[in-house]
């Protein structure tokens, strides 16, 4: 199979996987106020940080469902404010770049 092929086989089901992903949170909406107006305004916050494998976003660019559906169960749909106040809240701020300063 060419190169060529394989980017566009890449980028079908990247393609797909985000149309899943999408309408994944549309379909939940905000878990803290019940925004659904545009899935690029929600957002899959994981309940556990220790036990994320890769963000959501990192998997659907690779395109396989299944390994999105597995790291989904570990989320909740958050709206991008919902997202930032629970951030901030839960110090997440924090060691953003895993150094002390």
């Amino acid at each position: 199979m060419s190169a060529v092929r394989n980017r566009q086989n890449e980028r079908m089901r990247g393609a797909k996987a985000k149309a899943f992903v999408d309408l994944y949170k549309m379909n939940r909406g905000c878990f803290r106020c019940g925004y659904a107006e545009h899935p690029v305004a929600l957002h899959c916050n994981h309940l556990d940080r220790s036990d994320k494998n890769k963000s959501i976003a990192y998997l659907t660019k690779k395109g396989v469902i299944e390994n999105i559906k597995k790291e989904l169960e570990k989320c909740e749909v958050l709206c991008a404010n919902c997202h930032a106040i629970f951030s901030f809240a839960n110090n997440h701020h924090y060691n953003l770049g895993g150094n002390d300063d």
